[in-house]
């Protein structure tokens, strides 16, 4: 497997070989130190950074999961000191000259916290992999074969925060009919109109329960396709209509 030397300053360089894997991470095998796996951040998703990077300290392998904690092989060793865990940032935010801030690092022992020097050195390596990861050729396939592996595990994160806010939505929704009910009994006394519900759906009646469910399921064609595609939309509501004991006319 070829090498590639970089130049950190005038004094120091690192030599290192990349050596990408299935699930879309590249391990960085840096001479004399140890390993470095970069990845786009798995979390990203989450917080709409999508552009963050995950540079773990060892060597990562096998299928994505939580890694943070594990004693991984080949974990680098910077000035003596023992690198653990991971970082996870911005590429915009890397400050070679200033490896605060952006570069979260901690020992082996699991110390928080790191002597000058070695947190310099690693800023230093860390910048210097990021940008050669960012400049691969196959960058974009690594990203994609990435969210790829990723995509069952995130599919069930959303599906469960659907159905909790399904949830709150149900309880929202029956504390506006009722407050409406108490509007409409206030109204009444001082011979004033109720407020317009004819945009609210009522969770509590047949009918309101009918429009939810509409609503929940063109939602989740639209998430699927990122818009609402017709082939899809209508088997949607004649399913609603028939439903609702209503068809649409042959002409």
């Amino acid at each position: 497997m070829d090498s590639t030397t970089i130049q950190l300053t005038a004094r120091r360089s690192i030599t290192f070989t990349a050596t990408p894997d299935q699930y879309g991470r590249c391990v960085y095998q840096v001479h004399g130190i140890g390993a470095f796996t970069i990845e786009p951040d798995p979390y990203a998703h989450i917080y709409d950074g999508h552009d963050r990077v995950q540079v773990t300290f060892g060597r990562v392998e096998g299928e994505h999961r939580w890694v943070r904690y594990e004693q991984l092989p080949d974990r680098p060793v910077v000035n003596r000191v023992t690198l653990y865990g991971a970082s996870r940032f911005s590429p915009a935010t890397i400050n070679p000259a200033s490896p605060y801030g952006w570069l979260s690092l901690q020992r082996d022992s699991g110390i928080r916290s790191v002597p000058d020097g070695t947190r310099r050195y690693t800023g230093q390596i860390v910048h210097a992999l990021v940008r050669h990861w960012l400049g691969r050729d196959d960058h974009q396939e690594l990203i994609a074969l990435h969210r790829w592996h990723l995509a069952p595990e995130r599919m069930r994160m959303h599906a469960n925060q659907v159905d909790l806010l399904n949830v709150k939505l149900a309880e929202l929704l029956k504390d506006l009919a009722k407050q409406h009910a108490a509007y409409a009994e206030q109204a009444a006394i001082r011979d004033r109109q109720p407020l317009d519900r004819r945009w609210t759906p009522d969770p509590t009646t047949r009918e309101g329960q009918a429009i939810l469910l509409l609503r929940e399921q063109l939602a989740a064609v639209k998430a699927e396709h990122r818009e609402l595609p017709g082939a899809d939309v209508v088997p949607l509501l004649e399913q609603w209509l028939t439903a609702m004991n209503l068809t649409l006319l042959d002409r």
